[in-house]
């Protein structure tokens, strides 16, 4: 599993203090979010290992920067206002002969009013 340079410089459909977040692809295991040249939120891949079948069993850290602009609730306001970041097509899986695919739905961050959580 790694991650996809395709999607360098695609946004990611959120914004950050009215900018749009783009993807910054850096390399195979390391993406940024990127706005106005600032970096909002980072995505990096690190090596495990799988004692069982002797394959990796990566982890994918998610580490938020700066903020990402939320709509505030219809009522009631406070700090409870989500949006979701899509990793729809982040992830690219290859096989031991070298076939690989975008692995393009299911995958995303959900952000609490700029606090990350697993989706």
């Amino acid at each position: 599993m790694s991650l996809n340079p395709l999607i360098d410089n695609v946004d990611t459909g959120l914004d950050s203090k009215g900018s749009s977040i783009l993807f910054d692809f850096v390399d195979a295991t390391h993406v940024n979010g990127v706005a106005d040249g600032r970096t909002v939120f980072t995505l990096v891949q690190t090596a495990g290992a799988d004692t069982k079948l002797g394959t990796a069993d990566d982890a994918f850290t998610f580490t938020l920067l700066d903020q990402i602009d939320h709509t505030p609730l219809a009522t009631g306001g406070g700090d409870a206002e989500t949006i979701a970041l899509s990793l729809a097509s982040v992830f690219v899986a290859t096989d031991f002969d070298g076939d690989s695919v975008v692995i393009d739905a299911g995958a995303s961050v959900t952000i609490e009013n700029d606090v990350p959580t697993i989706g």
